[in-house]
């Protein structure tokens, strides 16, 4: 059993020296990981960034995110202008054997407004839900056979339609056609 309480980025510095904070309370950073100051750069679990999925700001403490930013900043700090994509929730783990994978939005509120809908999909070694804000794929969970993750973070970034993710999943051998529940224990939940 495992339990996480969070983080916090410490920031004191950065609000001494007069450098912008923002909602999650990470120094505010531009695509180039500029800060509010001219010629200073910030980047890793202190900053917030865009979401490479749904646009908005974030605070994605994860090491693959704070790599790039850090490539990023560095490149601009020394004149080689790069763009950061964007932060990406991407968690994978391989427990005992057992592989898992999360990637995007998996859980919490979206924003107001937004009509949301999770499908859920089981069979004896596999498990996925799938979360759809506005008709989108915005985030997926995986447990057991995660092949197929590397393709879905493609159909995120894409934030394919309820209808090309059917198709993605047919071509996979994935196929469920009747959301309401059948023999592989899929559900479509509201």
């Amino acid at each position: 059993m495992a339990f996480t309480v969070g983080v916090k980025p410490n920031v004191n510095l950065a609000v001494a020296g007069g450098i912008r904070t923002g909602e999650f309370g990470g120094i505010i950073t531009d695509s180039t990981m500029s800060t509010s100051i001219p010629d200073v750069w910030a980047c890793g679990d202190c900053v917030e960034s865009t979401d490479m999925v749904s646009g908005a700001q974030v605070s994605s403490m994860l090491w693959p995110n704070a790599v790039t930013q850090g490539r990023i900043a560095g490149l601009n700090c020394i004149g080689i202008q790069r763009r950061y994509p964007g932060s990406i929730n991407l968690t994978t783990l391989d427990l005992f054997g057992v592989k898992a994978v999360s990637m995007g939005k998996i859980a919490g509120k979206g924003r107001s407004g937004q009509e949301e809908e999770t499908i859920q999909q089981r069979t004896s070694d596999f498990m996925a839900s799938y979360h759809f804000a506005n008709g989108a794929l915005v985030g997926f969970e995986m447990l057991g056979d995660v092949k197929t993750a590397g393709p879905l973070f493609q159909c995120l970034l894409k934030r394919s339609s309820l209808e090309d993710f059917d198709s993605f999943l047919e071509k996979r051998g994935r196929v469920f056609t009747n959301r309401g529940g059948d023999n592989m224990g899929c559900c479509h939940l509201w």
